[in-house]
């Protein structure tokens, strides 16, 4: 356990040995939730980013759970048809 002390702006400093843990770095998004006297530090995951390309502008959920990009869209339209095409044997 490690133990850290508030400065007076209520920040914590997260230990580097965690932080290199998790792969968190100057910047790295973190979500903070609390209840039942503790505090949950988290990775922060976008779920309004493209499942394809990553991106987070114009985001359209397919089937109301798959965030993709009009990109993201294009990419699995075009893998598609080129398996459609395609003499592969499907699994």
């Amino acid at each position: 356990m490690d133990k850290r002390k508030i400065d007076k702006l209520g920040r914590v400093t997260i230990p580097k040995h965690l932080r290199d843990e998790y792969n968190m770095h100057e910047g790295h998004l973190v979500s903070i939730t609390g209840g039942d006297n503790e505090l949950t530090i988290r990775n922060y995951e976008d779920t309004n980013r493209c499942l394809i390309t990553g991106k987070t502008e114009g985001i359209k959920m397919i089937s109301g759970i798959i965030p993709l990009s009009n990109e993201g869209m294009l990419i699995i339209q075009n893998e598609i048809e080129e398996r459609l095409d395609s003499d592969v044997e499907t699994i």
